[in-house]
């Protein structure tokens, strides 16, 4: 009877365990939940995605043509792009994920214009080619946007939330992109920052040198980096498009770069403008101890070295209370220059300072070369430059013109966003982005941009401390074993002497 009795409570005990599991089971299916630890959020929606979505009133259709075939190197990056639609599905029920069967697949891609794939696949011993596709569509009111190839997940949400802002906005705000007075040519020299901001935003290039006004429908204007100087009438255009209220991004280019390395000052005159609303560019390039490594060619030998000249700005360097620069680290920014406020700035204008070097900079003067294999760090005068600098409510203290939303972000380098830099830097895309972003539309985009940002300078220390590490790697461990042992026999010997 007793053996019954114990016999019937297992079962029940297990009847019951099995009962909760099932339980916890059906309540995790309908309710969504991720315990994401790593530093930056990685695998997990920003806070302006779930809002994005959220917020949706009418259904996004996210189509999945992942195939026909997929080969098994591809299948664990299918696995975390459906984990994160899965998470967007989470959060509204407006986004609807449709997964495209795979016979299907090859059609609708040539519909959507989808370009074809080719995957190199190992079967039977034999190294095989298959044709496929590895692309998202999104679908709003008839309104399409692709993304072509999902290559990995690094920028997957960046490029979903804009697209789905994209779809959803009444209009798309319109950029305007200087293209006169030696600035940076869109089809050469920025072709990769331009087909960036081309994705979110309208953009209408603009001729300063012409006698007509700025189009009225633009909002944010980018001038990177003029080299040649702006007659009167230039200048009035851009403070008169500023006083409207409106914004722009001025990346400044006070020193051009010659043949071996040698610089001169630019032509850029448009200082004259910026120290009418307090702010002052620099002529001195800014060297620093915390640098980039820079690429230089010798005969047909190319080598890489630190070169101060190239400042390399952690994350401690950005404005945290900013949300376009918080997340920010990595950025470099060659020759550049540094940034200062004037007497002439007004008690109504809001001053950001969105990023600065670090405490081991100094600058230059005097003639001096660019050559990186001289020794630049003799007897200088260490301290932190502000190089991004964000003005708001502009006031014109020579006209008296005054504006409480104009918006005016300088940088005191254009060279950053050139398509040579950033092959070797691209992260330093994410700084223009979100600077048009900051000013143009929806600042909270870059949280989810700076997301992948992970590179974190190693910060100098002195000769001393260095000397100290060395010595300490070499012996610390040795005296520590040393120290133990003793501790280890004086106890043992107070031991056995209470014990007698």
């Amino acid at each position: 009877m007793n053996k019954l009795f114990k016999t019937s409570k297992l079962s029940a005990s297990i009847i019951m365990t099995l009962a909760i599991l099932v339980a916890i089971n059906f309540g995790a299916y309908h309710i969504f939940k991720r315990w994401d630890l790593t530093v930056n959020q990685l695998y997990s929606l920003s806070e302006v995605s779930r809002t994005t979505v959220k917020n949706l009133d009418k259904e996004v259709e996210i189509e999945v043509l992942f195939g026909p075939e997929m080969p098994a190197q591809y299948l664990n990056l299918q696995q975390s792009v459906n984990d994160i639609l899965a998470e967007y599905a989470s959060y509204s029920r407006n986004i609807q994920i449709k997964v495209v069967e795979p016979e299907n697949i090859t059609k609708r891609a040539e519909a959507l214009k989808l370009p074809r794939v080719q995957f190199n696949t190992l079967r039977k011993d034999k190294l095989e080619v298959l044709n496929g596709y590895l692309g998202l569509a999104l679908q709003y009111e008839g309104k399409t946007e692709i993304i072509p190839v999902v290559q990995d997940t690094s920028n997957l949400e960046y490029q979903i939330t804009s697209l789905i802002k994209k779809l959803t906005s009444p209009e798309l705000p319109v950029i305007g992109w200087v293209q006169s007075h030696g600035a940076f040519d869109i089809n050469k020299q920025t072709q990769v920052a331009y087909q960036a901001i081309a994705k979110l935003y309208t953009i209408k290039t603009v001729d300063l040198s012409t006698a007509e006004a700025i189009d009225s429908s633009i909002k944010t204007l980018i001038i990177p980096g003029l080299k040649s100087a702006m007659e009167e009438p230039a200048l009035q255009k851009i403070n008169d498009f500023l006083m409207q209220g409106k914004t722009a991004l001025l990346l400044e280019e006070k020193v051009g770069l010659g043949n071996n390395l040698s610089y001169h000052a630019t032509a850029n005159n448009l200082d004259q403008l910026l120290v009418q609303y307090g702010l002052k560019v620099n002529e001195q390039l800014v060297l620093d101890k915390v640098n980039a490594v820079a690429p230089f060619n010798q005969g047909y030998v190319t080598f890489n070295i630190n070169y101060p000249f190239w400042p390399k700005l952690a994350n401690a360097n950005f404005a945290q209370d900013v949300p376009a620069v918080a997340k920010l680290e990595g950025i470099v920014l060659p020759w550049t220059t540094s940034l200062s406020i004037t007497d002439q700035l007004s008690t109504s204008t809001k001053v950001d300072y969105l990023a600065k070097t670090s405490d081991q900079a100094w600058i230059k003067s005097g003639d001096y070369n660019l050559m990186p294999n001289q020794n630049l760090y003799d007897n200088e005068a260490l301290q932190q430059y502000y190089v991004v600098v964000k003005l708001s409510g502009l006031t014109n203290s020579t006209t008296q013109q005054s504006s409480a939303d104009a918006q005016l972000i300088v940088v005191a380098d254009s060279d950053f966003m050139q398509d040579q830099i950033l092959q070797i830097y691209p992260q330093n895309l994410t700084l223009f982005q979100n600077l048009v972003d900051n000013l143009a539309l929806d600042s909270d985009l870059a949280t989810i941009r700076a997301k992948e940002i992970i590179d974190r300078p190693i910060k100098e220390i002195s000769t001393v401390q260095k000397r100290w590490l060395r010595y300490g790697n070499v012996f610390g461990l040795t005296i520590l074993v040393i120290i133990l042992g003793l501790t280890r026999y004086y106890w043992r010997r107070k031991s056995n002497h209470f014990s007698l």
